[in-house]
């Protein structure tokens, strides 16, 4: 593992579905979350940033690499826990990320995170020891607290076998309450726990740094090859954004069927030509995509206000309705238009063309017909009331 990571910087990161059953504030079941760590391999353990979600996927990896770049101090303030910033000092990317050969580790919006300077390694199949120090965190993390939990819907190594217990029945934990178990757990890990059999070398002695992951990281920051990214918040979360074609058109840049507008920039010379694009969008808005172009991201705004404040999903959806409704209506219009030709067709049967019509005199039989069919409103409203009908 030296060999593999001789520098602090070689994260690795892997997820697993907690052993214990947690429940909503009204106290009814959920599940068990899915934890998601990073954990840095020089320092054989240091958790340098974690996510508790209930969705896997490029969804809890999103989340984690945003709680990695995150001060953690101002983290555990969230949940009132205080700590000073050396119990956990890490708000920097690993310059290597090695994952598994996970499809959410390949997909092509986490390789993304490429442009900002990170070097993805997905380990081949059958070499379970080459990530073996974030597979021991998650048992050290879950290990550590499982002696508090086990009446509180913590899940055992005989569950599902023949006589154990419904371990679903004693959960009684919120997410926000695991949370900080979670984050307990990490504190002690990266502080308190004791790396027995570190290959110190004798800088290390001289320095008399502590056998725990975190004094080993900091440790290893200050040598010389620490390999660490500096990101923005907005600088990643733009870059892991899933993206799509987009083309130019005189009305505007077209996004999975929706137009959109620059407010910031002219793109008149776009909207022209035409040609093609990449956006970057959030799934979970349409308001907003941003134009990828040269290493920048240019917002755009929705043109189209029906679907302010709508997923894309959502507008999918209503799209999908609407063209149900259409569908649907296909077959009354058909045969609406065979009643309209029933009925016209027997107003005009044996209608014939007359020969000897008089085009002559069309003025003054204009208006012996507008005099016919002339009303007096008035008239007919006050025969209303004579006839005793509601006017």
């Amino acid at each position: 593992m030296q060999e593999f990571a001789p520098n602090v910087g070689v994260g690795m990161i892997d997820a697993t579905i907690c052993d214990i059953y947690l429940v909503d504030d009204a106290g009814n079941l959920i599940g068990r979350p899915v934890l998601t760590i990073v954990t840095d391999a020089y320092s054989n353990g240091f958790v340098m940033g974690y996510s508790l979600t209930w969705e896997g996927g490029t969804y809890s990896l999103r989340d984690l690499m945003m709680n990695v770049i995150t001060d953690k101090a101002e983290w555990c303030k969230k949940f009132g826990i205080i700590i000073k910033k050396e119990q956990w000092d890490s708000k920097q990317m690993p310059a290597v990320i090695v994952s598994d050969m996970g499809s959410e580790y390949q997909s092509a919006t986490f390789s993304q995170i490429t442009e900002l300077g990170i070097t993805l390694i997905n380990l081949p199949p059958l070499r379970p020891e080459l990530k073996s120090i974030v597979e021991r965190s998650f048992q050290l993390l879950q290990d550590s607290v499982k002696p508090f939990l086990m009446d509180h819907g913590y899940v055992d190594k005989d569950a599902g076998k023949r006589l154990a217990p419904d371990y679903r029945k004693d959960a009684c934990l919120t997410m926000e309450d695991y949370e900080k178990v979670i984050i307990h757990a990490i504190l002690f890990n990266n502080n308190q726990r004791i790396v027995e059999n570190y290959p110190y070398t004798e800088e290390m002695t001289e320095a008399k740094v502590q056998p725990h992951p975190s004094s080993i990281f900091k440790w290893g920051k200050e040598q010389p090859g620490c390999n660490l990214v500096t990101v923005s918040k907005k600088e990643l979360i733009m870059t892991l954004l899933p993206r799509t074609n987009a083309r130019f058109t005189r009305q505007g840049l077209i996004v999975f069927g929706l137009r959109y507008d620059c407010k910031e920039k002219s793109f008149t010379e776009e909207y022209l030509t035409g040609g093609d694009a990449i956006a970057a969008y959030n799934p979970e808005s349409a308001d907003k995509v941003y134009l990828h172009q040269e290493s920048s991201f240019i917002e755009f705004h929705l043109i189209e206000s029906r679907f302010i404040g709508k997923s894309f999903e959502e507008i999918k959806e209503m799209q999908s309705i609407q063209r149900n409704l259409i569908d649907d209506a296909v077959q009354n219009n058909l045969q609406g238009r065979i009643d309209l030709a029933s009925h016209v067709e027997r107003i005009v049967e044996g209608k014939e063309k007359s020969r000897d019509v008089n085009v002559k005199g069309i003025r003054e039989a204009k208006k012996r017909a507008k005099e016919e069919r002339h009303k007096d409103f008035i008239e007919e409203v006050q025969d209303g009331k004579s006839d005793g009908k509601d006017t």
